[in-house]
């Protein structure tokens, strides 16, 4: 599989091959070096998220949504830093 990816003034970048998933769970630290790190090759870790409560409080049930009561619950009366931006990337929807 090969796709070109680049936009918003990158330089395209031919990507190609097969990227190894591997459960990250069963992965070592050592053999991650050994086997990745190291040699500088791509893998996509898998499983390590699973039980990350923001996986499920943050989400609204239909899994897809952000769930404003719980934010409202708990972080309503948070007082956060807003910075204006001039990067066009900051405004692109997912």
């Amino acid at each position: 599989m090969e796709e070109e990816k680049g936009g918003l003034g990158r330089t395209p970048v031919t990507i190609g091959g097969e990227v190894e998933r591997v459960d990250g769970r069963a992965l070592r630290y050592e053999e991650f070096v050994e086997r990745y790190l190291m040699p500088n090759r791509p893998v996509l870790l898998t499983g390590l998220m699973d039980d990350w409560r923001a996986a499920t409080d943050w989400l609204a049930p239909d899994g897809r949504a952000p769930n404003l009561p719980f934010f409202a619950a708990h972080f309503g009366d948070s007082v956060v830093q807003v910075k204006p931006s001039s990067l066009v990337h900051a405004c692109l929807p997912l």
